[in-house]
């Protein structure tokens, strides 16, 4: 049984590493004129012959699910699928035998990695760091370990082990290295010191060290003179998903140290420049800035501490850099980081976001819907808010986010690893000295590229192709929430460059790792970052285009009697009509908008600039009758309940004049609204509505109305439903006779 076990993990290993592969290849190469993706595959023409593959589930965000991939019409392994690619998409000829040990050795650890994996739960923060499983999904080789040897990357990987004690060593003044001088970064460790050593360390200038960096320093004789060593600490601490971040839930401090390990793409090296940035964070966030930002807190990198050349500068791969613990106020089992959540866990077929949407609600789909909203509202905004408000830039890639969790759903956010920040140019203007030089100052097309890369394509798509699991249907839904938040924006920060970006351009950037790895590129040191990002097709794009906001009249009909029906856009002149109608007993019992005049022009107001709505006023001969509220199903509310099509239309009704209440001028009102509708857009197949569920009115209007009829009643979190569908072809089959 242990055999066969293992058997089928290393299958699994291999088809994880032959998806994530390929997802990186067909994102960086989509444009390539040897590459072909269709409805239900891709073809790669080669050197040698040609390869295919058929989706198993074909996304829009491009995390596709593959059946066999053949080459030459033979199931291809993932050596040759990686020897093939590089022999026919790199340049650096001789360095295929390297990048293909590369992706083995990803695909071997990612096999360790599983077998380690059966007991492992996410029950707080730091089982979130110790089970990302399989890295990150749109890289050639995601969990690749270089430099270090089996049984190193064992005890110190947090999927396997992680757990271990920090050796610290004592230096001299003249061998030491910091932005804070020796006796205030004694003073700032004092606690640190005395978590891990005891009080008779008091005074001394003693550095915290991982133990394979100090194996590896010892080693350099040169080094190994200049210090004392002291020893093992007292504590346990962890590996993160990060390999050289350290944590432990009582330590005063959490350090993040320099590494010699080549993790996927670059040597873990930190250096003075990425420290310093710790400190500029902390100086221009802390107390100015990031109180004024709602729902998000950072995890500052004040201080760093190294060993010092003899020419003055720190030897890098010593760097320790200090950062600051969680407050107090946050609880350890509601934080979560983000890359884990999303993960999906090939053994038991879902990842965390899905499995708790799963436990938490009985319609998955409102659940799915629901998650993201708060994710956008409580995770999403805070970062673009320092960015819209101050022109500060996180790294905000999945794994630098930890969600915090309020009954299963996204709350605030904290934010970790500074080295990765930025600003605006205007931003740097307003904050920063004006001698300060830093090529984390961008432009607005790089703010596009880098900060559109890590916040929008790693971490929105991330997670939109989490909720849905690659369900193209859900990722449609899904965009078209993130479009409507991204409109709202625009409405608010009119003119913005980044926004606009993500709204109208046909493409997007985003970081080609594996155009990286081809050129065997160290991303932290490129001298020209640029050259690794390529465009990508808009999945937005991939919605129904907005229209700008209609104005005026636009409907008019006849009825039988020569009644003329007229439908116009409600404008905020309306509102003393519409302020009385909302006052009528019969019209509140069901709509319960009876609120004063200031909030209903702020609620027409909003209506007006939805992008799925459309408010009008109903006429009969120039007399105003009521007001139909027209949306777009799919982005709605009520499609989580039925299944609606991108072009599925919506009604909400009300007639505010008594006098037409039961007469057949309520009836021509609604069969004219459904022929306008299905005439606005050929593609609209159904039109939806869901009053309450005791509305008899409107129920016997139902059974009249040609095409109409009554599905089901269910429950919306506010109200008892009535689900009501036209379909086209049954409202044009009894339309002509109703008229």
């Amino acid at each position: 049984m242990l055999h066969n076990f293992m058997k089928s993990l290393k299958e699994i290993s291999e088809s994880i590493s032959i998806q994530t592969f390929l997802n990186s290849f067909l994102r960086d190469f989509e444009n390539d004129s040897r590459v072909s993706i269709g409805d239900s595959g891709f073809k790669v023409n080669l050197n040698e012959g040609n390869l295919y593959g058929k989706f198993l589930k074909k996304s829009i965000i491009g995390s596709h699910r593959y059946n066999d991939v053949l080459y030459n019409d033979n199931v291809i392994s993932l050596e040759l699928l990686v020897s093939l690619i590089y022999s026919n998409f790199s340049k650096n000829s001789n360095e295929s035998v390297n990048f293909i040990s590369k992706v083995l050795n990803s695909s071997k650890n990612i096999l360790e990695n599983l077998k380690h994996s059966k007991f492992k739960k996410m029950n707080n923060y730091l089982d979130s760091e110790m089970c990302l499983l399989l890295g990150h999904p749109f890289h050639p080789y995601p969990k690749y370990k270089g430099n270090i040897d089996k049984n190193d990357s064992s005890l110190y990987s947090p999927e396997i082990n992680g757990v271990f004690r920090l050796f610290w060593i004592e230096v001299t003044d003249e061998f030491f290295d910091s932005n804070i001088s020796s006796q205030k970064y004694i003073e700032c460790i004092k606690e640190l010191v005395k978590f891990e050593l005891g009080e008779e360390f008091y005074g001394r200038i003693l550095i915290p060290m991982h133990p394979w960096q100090w194996k590896k320093l010892k080693a350099k004789r040169k080094y190994y003179k200049k210090v004392i060593e002291i020893g093992l600490g007292r504590n346990n601490f962890y590996s993160t998903s990060s390999f050289r971040s350290v944590y432990s839930d009582s330590s005063p401090l959490l350090m993040k140290y320099s590494m010699d390990v080549e993790i996927t793409n670059s040597i873990r090296h930190l250096t003075k420049k990425e420290s310093l940035r710790g400190e500029l964070i902390n100086n221009v966030l802390k107390n100015e800035v990031i109180s004024k930002i709602d729902k998000l807190e950072v995890l500052y990198e004040p201080f760093y501490v190294a060993f010092k050349e003899d020419n003055g500068l720190p030897i890098e791969s010593s760097i320790v850099q200090f950062r600051e613990q969680f407050s107090d106020k946050v609880k350890l089992d509601q934080l979560f980081l983000l890359s884990s959540l999303c993960e999906f866990n090939p053994i038991s077929g879902n990842c965390e976001i899905r499995k708790r949407i799963f436990e938490k609600f009985d319609n998955f789909e409102f659940g799915q819907l629901t998650w993201f909203e708060h994710f956008l509202s409580n995770i999403v905004t805070p970062i673009l808010n320092l960015y819209l408000k101050y022109g500060v830039l996180l790294g905000a890639h999945m794994q630098n986010i930890i969600v915090e969790l309020h009954n299963d759903l996204p709350n605030s956010v904290i934010y970790k690893d500074c080295q990765g920040t930025g600003f605006t140019v205007e931003g740097a203007r307003q904050l920063l000295d004006n001698d300060y030089n830093n090529e984390n100052i961008l432009s607005e097309d790089d703010v596009n590229k880098v900060f559109g890369y890590y916040l929008i394509v790693n971490t929105v798509f991330g997670v939109i192709s989490s909720i849905s699991n690659s369900d193209q249907y859900i990722e449609l839904k899904l965009l078209a929430k993130f479009r409507i938040y991204l409109i709202h924006l625009k409405n608010k920060y009119e003119g913005n460059n980044f926004i606009n970006y993500l709204l109208d351009s046909d493409f997007i950037f985003q970081k080609g790792n594996l155009r990286c790895c081809l050129s065997q590129i160290n991303e932290s040191t490129a001298k020209n970052p640029w050259t690794i990002y390529n465009k990508i097709k808009n999945p937005l794009k991939a919605l129904r285009p907005i229209k700008e906001n209609t104005k005026g009249y636009v409907y008019e009909g006849i009825t039988k009697k020569n009644k003329r029906i007229t439908f116009r856009v409600i404008e905020k002149t309306d509102i003393d009509l519409f302020h009385e109608w909302h006052h009528k007993k019969y019209v509140s019992e069901f709509w319960e908008l009876n609120l004063d005049k200031e909030s209903l022009v702020n609620y027409i107001d909003k209506v007006i600039k939805s992008p799925y709505q459309l408010p009008l006023i109903v006429e009969v001969d120039g007399i105003e009758i009521g007001y139909f509220e027209v949306y777009w199903a799919f982005e709605d509310r009520l499609s989580p309940y039925c299944d609606t099509k991108m072009y599925d239309r919506g009604i909400h009704i009300l007639f505010g004049e008594e006098k037409y209440l039961r007469t057949r001028i309520i009836y021509d009102c609604l069969l004219h609204l459904t022929d306008y509708l299905f005439k606005y857009d050929n593609r609209t197949s159904s039109i939806w509505g869901e009053p309450r569920s005791d509305n008899k009115n409107i129920m016997k209007f139902c059974k009249k109305l040609p095409g109409w009829k009554f599905i089901k009643e269910f429950d919306f979190p506010h109200k008892r439903a009535a689900l009501l569908e036209c379909s086209r072809d049954s409202f044009y089959k009894e339309y002509e006779s109703a008229l």
